[in-house]
């Protein structure tokens, strides 16, 4: 009796620890958020010296470029949530951030058979392949400058380096091996150039995203010349002009916001479009547009980021970013039907308040900088024939109400009914404004302004 419980014993015990390996492989290998999600904390990541002394100056920059993904989560007027993602790429600066162009924060998304450019809200960056790692890090945003079509980002884990071979972790150095390095001579027409940046291209599916890696991932560098140096329209910025430079080292759309460096390997702008041949949107391959460096500089100053010597430092002063704001409104005429309760439908927000880090799309906001804002919203109901009707109505944060934010009143049939809320909440992502019918129900925005939408950041920056 005693050997036959033993047995037992033992075969439970296999069945306990098989059931383990099933779930630890499913974990890896099923390509679940579990696998590569980031802790809540961030963690210090440390990478081994490479040794790049047979390499030329050229691909010792390329390691300064990294790749961008970018994705929105959107909600249709249907309730459909899809995924929209863009590539593009990023240029390493400092000990953790990263400079790139504005089209790292604009995705391109499809909406009830409708084509409009939003804003991301999640950010990962990919490192060049000289590391051997192909996961992807989160990426914060610390600022979208929409007149300068720049943004600068900051890794949310700690990188460390070691400065050569066996050295001992307390030897490591914050950083990146390899951060960029400004130029400071002026660009001359003729010269020899190379843009870098990711070859990703437009292999996004659902296996790059949920992964959480992304393997033969590498960086494209692309040989040409400066072609002008004052091409088409100039760029105006904070009171100063600057110029295109125009080149013909190729530089696809997934390699804007990457480098363009001389040479020596010295960064001296930033690729950001090609050249249009038509109203068709057709483009010149051979030809890209890129940012100046000295423009580059320009918007670092403005956000009181500094570059002393090569590889730069970076210091910011966290106070250009302490008012964060933005808001939407609506003068148009609209009109809501309901037939059961549980319904919703989305306010629509037509015209644009002054933002400043927030971003503005047609009926939504997007917030950049995840913190606790305070959320006013207003709207104006015209008086209904029908009585004894109710609606309720709140702001919605990806998708889903703010509980705080929910108003219910009876529609009045003589007077305006106003349905207004005023909360602080942790906001992160896209948030709009929605109607949560309660019952049947059929009514009208009143006339001039009958929607606002507001936010505005208390969180300190740190």
């Amino acid at each position: 009796m005693q050997s036959t419980m033993s047995n037992i014993r033992r075969i439970n015990s296999i069945k306990i620890i098989f059931l383990i390996i099933i779930f630890c492989n499913t974990l890896l290998f099923s390509g679940c958020e579990v696998y590569y999600k980031q802790s809540d904390k961030p963690t210090n990541i440390y990478k081994q010296y490479i040794d790049t002394n047979y390499s030329t100056d050229v691909i010792n920059t390329a390691n300064s470029v990294v790749s961008i993904i970018s994705s929105a989560n959107v909600q249709t007027l249907g309730g459909v949530k899809t995924r929209a993602v863009s590539i593009r790429s990023g240029i390493l600066i400092g000990e953790d951030y990263v400079l790139t162009c504005g089209g790292a924060v604009n995705v391109e998304i499809e909406r009830d058979g409708t084509n409009y450019y939003g804003t991301a809200s999640t950010f990962y960056a990919v490192l060049p392949d000289i590391y051997a790692d192909a996961k992807h890090y989160k990426i914060e945003m610390i600022n979208y400058d929409k007149r300068a079509g720049l943004a600068l980002f900051r890794f949310y884990d700690d990188f460390y380096y070691y400065p050569k071979n066996n050295s001992h972790r307390m030897d490591a150095v914050k950083g990146f091996q390899f951060p960029i390095q400004f130029s400071d001579y002026p660009v001359e027409i003729g010269e020899d150039c190379y843009s870098i940046g990711n070859s990703l291209g437009n292999a996004l599916n659902s296996e790059v995203m949920n992964a959480g890696n992304v393997s033969g991932l590498q960086i494209s560098v692309n040989h040409g010349n400066i072609s002008a140096v004052d091409y088409i329209n100039k760029i105006y910025f904070n009171g100063s002009e600057f110029n295109y430079l125009l080149t013909t080292a190729v530089a696809n759309v997934d390699a804007w916001g990457g480098a363009l460096i001389s040479n020596d390997g010295l960064l001296i702008g930033m690729p950001i479009s090609k050249v249009y041949l038509n109203d068709d949107g057709e483009f010149l391959e051979r030809l890209s547009i890129c940012y100046p460096t000295n423009f580059l500089r320009a918007y670092l100053l403005s956000l009181n980021i500094n570059l002393f010597d090569n590889p730069a430092t970076v210091e910011i002063d966290g106070k250009t970013t302490e008012n964060t704001f933005g808001g939407l409104y609506s003068n148009t005429d609209q009109t809501f039907v309901f037939t059961t309760s549980g319904q919703i439908e989305q306010v629509q927000l037509n015209n644009f308040m002054p933002s400043f880090d927030v971003g503005t799309n047609p009926n939504e906001l997007q917030i950049f900088i995840p913190g606790e804002y305070e959320i006013n919203y207003m709207i104006r109901i015209a008086p209904v024939e029908t009585p004894d009707q109710t609606i309720s109505a709140g702001v919605r944060q990806n998708g889903s109400f703010i509980d705080s934010t929910l108003q219910y009143s009876t529609l009045s049939t003589t007077d305006v009914t106003v349905l207004q809320g005023s909360v602080i909440e942790f906001l992160s992502g896209q948030v709009d404004l929605a109607f949560l019918s309660t019952g049947a129900a059929a009514f009208s925005l009143s006339s001039l302004t009958n929607a606002t939408l507001t936010v505005k950041r208390y969180s300190p920056f740190l």
